[in-house]
């Protein structure tokens, strides 16, 4: 958390390209419902070498929550919504 997301190729193109200006949950691997009107995107674990050895690491699924400066705000390796919305609060200084 705290870091900046780092740009993988995936199915669509490039990660970067898909992110931006608005807070997202990024799930690979997991099937996510969305949280609080935040968009979710869903990617394939094999979407690239690349993309998988810097999001998911030895790793089969990971949750990602992006801030709006595409930057990571909270990362998990279950789905668990209400920590999501937890992190989200925290992130927009409601929590």
């Amino acid at each position: 958390p705290g870091a900046p997301a780092i740009d993988a190729p995936i199915k669509d193109g490039w990660l970067l390209g898909q992110l931006g200006d608005r807070f997202q949950v990024l799930a690979i691997g997991l099937q996510v419902d969305p949280v609080d009107e935040v968009e979710v995107l869903h990617i394939d674990p094999s979407a690239s070498p690349e993309f998988t050895a810097r999001y998911l690491g030895d790793q089969p699924c990971a949750i990602y929550l992006l801030r709006p400066d595409q930057h990571i705000a909270a990362r998990w390796l279950e789905y668990n919504p209400k920590a999501i919305e937890n992190a989200l609060k925290t992130a927009i200084g409601k929590g």
